[in-house]
């Protein structure tokens, strides 16, 4: 093989290797010998690619009356110089002219052609047929249930907790023994919360007043308790407690016109509040 450098001094018997005609230890010798050496590797592979020529030149070049191995030897030389020159010539042609696309235009001098390479990364896979799973074990329904249920609670707790945080009491005058009255801020709406209240006289009830923070005057909200027989009662008071300075529980008459003749039951001042 023609190089800038010395021929290898083994570089002829790649033929005789190609060929099957070295044995023993001249075949181990020299397939050590390819490991090392370009020169001789190069020469080997191209001889090899030239080796399927080598019956029809053979049989068209070769005289009947030479040996087998020299029939061979210089036919499979031929070969490869004919292999080099078309290569040469290619390269030549490729870089003077150009090459044509696949409809036939001339491309620039010297711009490959891509080609789509079957089987390579650009080439679709198929897809597997079933979708894959984040879960190997799906969760059971019953189990699914279960976690909505722990979230629904959880988020009805933590809402129960930040209005709970922002629910005070404080405790009211009570007219009565055992027990006692208390007021509920919730925001700005207040509560009136008692305890063992005694029930009113028959035909009456408790109604529930506030003292307006302007005007210093009470007037009656329409909200009355409702005590159970625990004498227990809770009622939301209609408006905004921070407008009043003071809520009070009257025993009034069911029907007819509010009075405020008695004493009242219960009493908070709210501007402490």
């Amino acid at each position: 093989m023609a190089g800038s450098h010395e021929q290898c001094s083994r570089t002829p018997d790649a033929s005789l290797y190609v060929l099957g005609d070295l044995r023993g230890r001249q075949q181990e010798s020299f397939a050590r010998h390819l490991r090392g050496c370009a020169e001789c590797a190069d020469e080997v592979e191209l001889l090899q690619q030239a080796a399927d020529a080598v019956p029809l030149l053979a049989s068209q070049q070769t005289p009947a009356e030479e040996p087998k191995v020299m029939q061979r030897v210089p036919t499979l030389a031929v070969a490869a110089n004919n292999a080099r020159a078309a290569a040469s010539n290619a390269r030549a042609a490729a870089s003077d002219v150009g090459t044509l696309d696949a409809a036939g235009r001339q491309l620039p001098a010297g711009r490959p052609i891509l080609r789509r390479i079957e089987g390579g990364a650009s080439t679709e896979r198929a897809r597997p047929s079933s979708r894959r799973r984040l879960l190997k074990n799906p969760v059971p329904k019953p189990a699914m249930f279960g976690l909505l249920a722990l979230a629904i609670l959880a988020i009805v707790t933590v809402s129960l907790s930040s209005e709970g945080a922002n629910v005070r009491y404080y405790r009211a005058q009570a007219g009565w023994t055992g027990g006692g009255a208390a007021v509920q801020l919730i925001g700005d709406r207040l509560r009136v919360l008692v305890e063992d209240m005694p029930k009113p006289a028959s035909g009456n009830g408790y109604e529930v007043w506030v003292m307006d923070r302007d005007s210093k005057q009470l007037s009656p909200t329409g909200t009355w308790l409702h005590l159970n027989r625990l004498g227990q009662a809770g009622v939301t008071v209609p408006g905004d407690y921070h407008d009043w300075i003071a809520v009070a529980v009257y025993t009034e008459p069911l029907t007819g016109r509010d009075t405020i003749q008695s004493g009242a039951a219960v009493v908070a001042d709210l501007r402490r509040l």
